[in-house]
């Protein structure tokens, strides 16, 4: 997780097949993986900025 977060920081992602899909939104995160891979759903999630503390 610590590379996507310095990679994505405060941005919504979208993975399949490894392949991560980066957007401000999820709406744009999702698009941009259904345009590489239509018949997959992607797992979402968004990337806490570095300033975020998860405990």
């Amino acid at each position: 997780m610590h590379k996507l977060q310095n990679s994505y920081a405060g941005k919504v992602i979208a993975v399949v097949n490894k392949t991560v899909s980066a957007g401000k939104t999820a709406l744009e995160a999702y698009n941009k993986s259904k345009k590489l891979f239509p018949f997959q759903e992607p797992l979402m999630s968004a990337v806490p900025s570095k300033d975020c503390l998860l405990l």
